[in-house]
């Protein structure tokens, strides 16, 4: 036996983990047969290499194996055990995941750590699945974790399906769940897809109402929604609010304002190329002649595609909601 403690992690590591059926044989012989107990640093790599192959019921046994550790998972063992399960097409293990992510007091989950689960839930039945999921729990008496309500929130507002969208969001107080700004945003993105500006006005009351602060994903977000208006004399104020408010208005939103002014001919659009200017953001050639033009597009496909759209990176505070 401390033969195999010695080995084992070595011909683990060399010679099973690129390989899916080598993993599984070697965990059930040398885990689940000899009760060799891996440390920390192998289970990371196994939980990687699990994530890679989609072997799902691994990933979660590597997770409870670090748990038995006295592990706190972080939003990589997180990241993984759910590119794990959502590769294998275990769909109700990565609602669970996404479940236990929203009550971890260690890590921070990011927007990018849940996309796998929101990716999977690609058509409405499956989105109902979920939400039939979501009930079972709560009706068992199990806590319904922000991260996952907020999933499915996004998952409906991506089909296109506001009704639904707003009908997850309206659950938030019934199963105990306090709003975010996330659970907002996510709502008011729906909001700009769906041109719903009156919908979008109301939650930003709300969201007020609540003593939540809007950051600038909101702002931002509410400057799209009032440009999707043939009356978009709201978008200037929200962006007034969003300066004042510290935070500094990225490009593409100074682009989408311009943009709007010159196929309205509103000679506004003079006086957001020049604030844009003062923020340091340069316009890009194309988007000269687009000005100038009066809204007609570059005569070449490619210098629109590669030289229109271009956007000088904005400073840290904006990397936040840049995505």
């Amino acid at each position: 036996m401390s033969f195999l403690v010695f080995v084992f992690p070595w011909i683990l590591l060399k010679i099973y983990i690129p390989q899916e059926e080598g993993i599984r044989i070697a965990w059930q012989k040398a885990v689940m047969e000899l009760s060799f107990a891996p440390g920390e640093g192998l289970c990371i790599q196994l939980l990687n290499a699990a994530a890679n192959l989609g072997l799902d019921e691994i990933a979660i046994r590597i997770g409870a194996r670090l748990g038995q550790l006295g592990i706190s998972l972080q939003e990589f063992h997180f990241a993984a055990m759910l590119e794990a399960t959502c590769k294998a097409g275990a769909f109700e293990t990565s609602l669970k995941i996404v479940n236990m992510a929203s009550e971890s007091t260690s890590a921070k989950i990011l927007q990018k750590t849940l996309r796998p689960f929101i990716n999977i839930l690609d058509d409405l039945d499956k989105v109902d699945k979920a939400w039939a999921l979501v009930e079972t729990m709560h009706e068992k008496g199990k806590r319904v974790g922000i991260y996952t309500l907020n999933s499915l929130l996004q998952a409906a507002g991506q089909l296109g399906d506001l009704q639904r969208a707003i009908g997850i969001f309206s659950m938030f107080p019934k199963l105990g769940i306090r709003y975010t700004i996330e659970s907002f945003n996510t709502l008011l993105t729906t909001c700009v897809g769906t041109q719903h500006k009156a919908l979008g006005m109301r939650l930003f009351s709300q969201l007020k109402e609540l003593g939540l602060q809007p950051d600038a994903k909101t702002f931002e977000r509410m400057i799209n929604l009032m440009l999707t208006q043939d009356e978009y004399e709201e978008c200037f104020l929200y962006l007034e609010e969003m300066k004042a408010s510290g935070f500094k208005p990225p490009q593409r939103v100074y682009m989408g304002i311009i943009k709007k002014c010159v196929y309205s001919k509103d000679e506004r659009a003079s006086i957001a190329v020049a604030e844009m200017k003062e923020c340091g953001y340069v316009l890009t050639p194309a988007f000269e002649r687009f000005i100038a033009n009066g809204g007609a597009r570059p005569n070449s496909r490619e210098e629109w595609s590669l030289d229109f759209e271009t956007e000088t990176p904005v400073d840290e505070k904006n990397a936040a909601f840049a995505e």
